[in-house]
């Protein structure tokens, strides 16, 4: 299942832009209700969007938002300097 990602403004959630797919890669994730996720980034939306403080999954089967865990942020970044 594909998640949803949110670029988080006080009071309102945005969905973000999600840019070229050349450049972005597939992560899963579990959401707090453990449903399998998908979600997609490329490195730059992920560092700026979590730099922010703005970064906030949303899952599609229980609408459940929540902020990622230092492991998969720890995880998702990883995988970026293993792609470049």
């Amino acid at each position: 299942m594909r998640l949803t990602i949110f670029a988080f403004q006080p009071g309102l959630l945005l969905p973000f832009d999600r840019g070229l797919m050349s450049d972005r890669l597939d992560f899963d994730i579990v959401c707090p209700n453990n449903h399998d996720q998908t979600v997609t980034f490329s490195r730059e939306e992920f560092e700026e969007t979590l730099k922010s403080g703005a970064l906030v999954f949303h899952c599609n089967t229980c609408d459940t938002k929540w902020p990622p865990t230092s492991e998969e942020i720890a995880k998702m970044r990883k995988q970026f300097s293993k792609e470049s």
